[in-house]
């Protein structure tokens, strides 16, 4: 499954964020559902045979949707396991290089976790991952003072913020002020800043209200099967062209 990853403001489509899915947790908010795949995967040791097919996933859709002239990213969330894993930068270059896939387009996100229990290794990952030409995001990123403290020693190009707690409720106000303050930092540092969770106009317009735009959620559209992305992509540029 993959949601995507548009400005609200624009509609310029960004790319599109690939979620492991499984049947029988359908329902569960989907990075929720990851890192519950993810958690099973590693319990079970099939956490690498798993990430191949992910990320070769990433990389068809890159491949079908480059073909038919949309030169969309796909962004994929690595386990840290995976990710300190020495051969997995080679493993994706290669996939890409038989592709004919820049890796650019691949953007491989982060858990904030990983900063405060593994700061050296992840350091050392993103250096890699940036060396070899792959843009790196920070995934549900939380804006707390030790999380802002990290962010200033690792060069990553995105951050990603769950906007859930924008939707009308009595701790709105407080989960505004916090998002915005966020907003501003991460302007100020000159870092793209995508919203998951808008899923509806109330959090839309909020987010909007305190300077957001990129946003992926289910007030954008529901998550989208892998085969369908090509007729979704066809669809969505004749709307925004007729828009």
């Amino acid at each position: 499954m993959a949601h995507p990853q548009v400005s609200l403001v624009t509609k310029r489509l960004l790319g599109f964020q690939l979620i492991v899915s499984w049947p029988k947790l359908i329902g569960t908010e989907l990075n929720e559902l990851q890192n519950e795949i993810f958690k099973l995967a590693e319990y079970s040791g099939e956490i690498h045979r798993l990430t191949q097919q992910y990320i070769k996933q990433a990389i068809l859709i890159l491949a079908s949707s480059h073909q038919d002239n949309f030169q969309v990213e796909v962004s994929i969330n690595l386990s840290a396991q995976v990710l300190f894993e020495p051969e997995t930068v080679n493993f994706m270059l290669l996939q890409l290089d038989r592709a004919n896939v820049l890796p650019k387009y691949l953007v491989i996100e982060i858990n904030e976790e990983l900063f405060f229990s593994h700061l050296r290794s992840t350091q050392i990952a993103i250096d890699q991952l940036q060396a070899n030409g792959f843009s790196v995001a920070i995934n549900q990123f939380s804006g707390g003072y030790e999380a802002l403290r990290y962010l200033r020693k690792v060069a990553v190009n995105r951050i990603q913020i769950d906007v859930r707690e924008l939707d009308n409720g009595k701790e709105q106000h407080a989960d505004k002020a916090i998002i915005d303050a966020l907003i501003n930092v991460a302007r100020k540092m000159n870092l793209p800043v995508i919203a998951s969770g808008i899923n509806n106009q109330t959090i839309a317009d909020n987010y909007l209200s305190i300077g957001g735009d990129l946003a992926q959620g289910n007030k954008i559209t529901a998550p989208i099967a892998s085969p369908d992305i090509n007729a979704w992509l066809i669809a969505w540029a004749k709307q925004t062209s007729c828009g």
